[in-house]
């Protein structure tokens, strides 16, 4: 089995690199931390967030490890810097072999951590689960359970955590799904294998959530003025691109999504500063199901 090609974000292990990285020198730059590691300055910000904690802006774009914090980076033990990054929680539970297998380097990803936060899962499901699956992506076999009422057989690709919750990333009959870990029963290693495909790793790598999709449709929106600082602060919507910034201050954005439910729940959200300008049956879709809601608002109670 060869190494993984090209920069599968290995997150748990870069940001343990980007501490010990802050810990050898004063201050470190968003430049610095990209050339450093071969990523996106969308990357940078994204792991500096997830670092806010412990570090520190010091101004335009460099940043410093908080004082505090110095002393204890002089020891290399693996669950210590995973606590002071804030991963170490979403792994609870686990034993040492797993922690050494996070940060490991060689051979072929495993892991992805997503937006850290605030959902709490099973420990069950994942010790249920975590060793087989592990043993199914490193050796590349298929693997079959039965979920949501259905059996399955899926190629693994990847252990993917969003919000503290595990997610298999796995291809099933030529789609690319994410399954839910403590929704699986009864999985089985199969002796058959696969060959990975680069685009399907790549896919799993530049995705935000669990709505993987090989074939993701655009949608264009319009920001009003009054929020467009918090759309060009961070990405509010699911891969986001600024297309035009009106001189009124609004903005033009696109998005790309798998599904209408990714991106529908965040438009209402932001109603009315948020609007679909294309395509048109998505805007239909969005004024039925607001329609339907003032409906069943005013409409009487029924007990």
């Amino acid at each position: 089995m060869g190494k993984a090609t090209g920069a599968y974000e290995k997150l748990a292990h870069r940001l343990a690199e980007t501490i010990i990285l802050f810990h050898q020198q004063e201050q470190v730059t968003r430049q610095q931390l990209a050339e450093t590691f071969n990523v996106s300055g969308r990357t940078v910000f994204r792991d500096l967030s997830r670092l806010s904690a412990i570090i520190e802006h010091i101004s335009g774009d460099s940043y410093c490890l908080a004082p505090q914090y110095h002393q204890a980076l002089r020891t290399r033990d693996i669950r210590q810097l995973l606590d002071i990054a804030g991963i170490s929680p979403l792994f609870a539970g686990q034993n040492p072999a797993f922690w050494s297998a996070l940060l490991q380097t060689e051979g072929i990803p495993q892991f992805s951590i997503k937006h850290p936060a605030a959902e709490h899962e099973s420990e069950n499901a994942l010790s249920r689960h975590f060793s087989l699956l592990r043993q199914a992506i490193s050796e590349r076999r298929k693997c079959t359970f039965f979920y949501k009422e259905k059996s399955r057989v899926v190629e693994p690709y990847r252990l993917v955590n969003v919000k503290n919750v595990w997610y298999l990333a796995a291809m099933e009959q030529e789609n690319l799904k994410g399954f839910l870990l403590s929704g699986l029963q009864w999985l089985e290693l199969c002796d058959e294998t696969f060959v990975p495909e680069a685009r399907i790793e790549q896919c799993i790598d530049e995705e935000d959530d669990v709505w993987f999709s090989l074939n993701k449709f655009p949608v264009r929106l319009h920001v009003n003025a009054s929020v467009a600082g918090y759309f060009l602060r961070r990405d509010v919507l699911p891969g986001q691109v600024i297309d035009t910034q009106n001189s009124d201050g609004s903005l033009e954005i696109t998005c790309k999504i798998a599904d209408e439910r990714q991106l529908l729940p965040w438009v209402r959200y932001w109603l009315p500063n948020l609007a679909i300008l294309s395509p048109a049956s998505l805007h239909a879709t969005l004024q039925t199901q607001l329609a339907d809601a003032l409906t069943a608002f005013a409409s009487p109670d029924k007990h």
